[in-house]
């Protein structure tokens, strides 16, 4: 029959080292090591995207900048033509008042 631990024993400690837990720490060096450059790798990716949008903003910006330059000469020759269609309708009614 088993007997009960005695009180006076209280806690102790092994010395000895099991196989299965130096396996599992390096297996958890090597997920850790893994992880860390699967992280590196991505943000030196992101970085680089990160590049490549800026460089693509600024070009897009030097193009808004032309486009929006072009659509205000346009308008300017419009209200110009305008201007002298409005004229020459004053100058027809004028002369169909007389």
């Amino acid at each position: 029959m088993a007997t009960a631990p005695k009180a006076e024993d209280g806690w102790h400690t092994d010395r000895r080292i099991q196989i299965g837990h130096i396996v599992s720490t390096i297996g958890l060096m090597l997920t850790m090591a893994v992880t860390l450059v699967q992280v590196t790798t991505y943000i030196g990716k992101v970085d680089a995207r990160v590049q490549v949008l800026e460089a693509q903003v600024s070009t897009q910006h030097e193009r808004d900048e032309r486009q929006d330059k072009t659509t205000n000469e346009a308008l300017a020759l419009l209200r110009a033509q305008l201007e002298r269609i409005d004229a020459k309708l004053d100058r027809i009614l004028e002369k169909g008042k007389k």
